[in-house]
């Protein structure tokens, strides 16, 4: 093995003209030592970044007309089928987006989940982990792509089968809750993800069922697909803004039977309403 030599310098140097910080994550040592070179706090630039322009709003649009033929494509492919792999069906669902102008690959890895793998809200099928889904299941697959023009994150939950009562109550609840937030209209400026996220959740929470984790994330323009610092969470408080798009994906998991997730991308308008992709 190589031999490393480290020396250690102080922090100042490093600093002398400009600085991004984020006093959430910096420790007081080295807050303190630049405090006084007037440091730029990165929160603020990264709510600049947030909001996105024309362009970008255009951009996010073509991605998500071309992303929807790929969806399309896939649920009609799948509805044909009496069963099939989750690895399968992810790989499929991958294979169709790759075929789409200006498609460079997935914004993360396809989930693809069946039954009590739906359940699991991050479930990966991998080649030593996988299951037949069959037409009695439900069909969870959250999915996305990395376009150059913008980037995608979709959630679909399908059965193809007699579903249940119960899964159909449950399914309805989040249904509800997508639309509520979505046809949410707000006072410009004045609100953020803290103040929405329990319309997503109130259907759910009138028979005591809820879902853990957060209702909604910002997305970036071919960049990560999640990005900050906007969000639609009960601990987010940063106020949107025209031009900010964020997810809106209520859920319901029982565990070890099944799992549903809708997910839709939303920009904001001027009034703080909601638009489309």
């Amino acid at each position: 093995m190589a031999k490393v030599n480290l020396k250690l310098e102080p922090y100042e140097p490093v600093f002398e003209d400009h600085a991004l910080i984020n006093k959430s994550f910096l420790n007081y040592y080295i807050y303190s030592s630049i405090k006084d070179k007037n440091p730029i706090e990165w929160d603020s630039i990264g709510i600049y970044r947030a909001v996105r322009t024309e362009k970008e709003c255009n951009g996010f649009r073509r991605s998500h007309l071309v992303d929807g033929i790929a969806m399309a494509k896939f649920w009609t492919w799948r509805s044909k089928l009496n069963e099939i792999d989750d690895l399968e069906a992810a790989e499929y669902m991958d294979k169709l987006r790759a075929q789409q102008e200006h498609n460079k690959g997935p914004s993360f890895e396809t989930i693809s989940g069946g039954g009590p793998n739906a359940a699991v809200i991050h479930y990966h099928a991998t080649p030593n982990n996988h299951a037949l889904i069959t037409k009695d299941m439900i069909h969870l697959v959250d999915s996305g792509g990395q376009y150059l023009d913008g980037t995608t994150d979709v959630t679909r939950t399908f059965h193809f089968g007699n579903p249940s009562a119960e899964i159909k109550d449950s399914y309805t609840r989040v249904l509800l809750g997508v639309i509520d937030v979505e046809r949410l209209r707000m006072p410009a400026g004045r609100f953020h993800g803290g103040d929405i996220d329990i319309l997503a959740r109130r259907h759910l929470w009138a028979v005591n069922k809820d879902y853990g984790h957060g209702t909604g994330h910002g997305v970036g323009y071919f960049q990560g697909v999640h990005e900050g610092p906007v969000a639609l969470s009960k601990y987010n408080t940063t106020n949107y803004q025209k031009g900010m798009i964020v997810t809106v994906e209520p859920g319901y998991y029982e565990a070890g039977q099944y799992g549903i997730r809708i997910e839709d991308m939303v920009l904001t308008m001027e009034d703080n309403g909601w638009n489309y992709f």
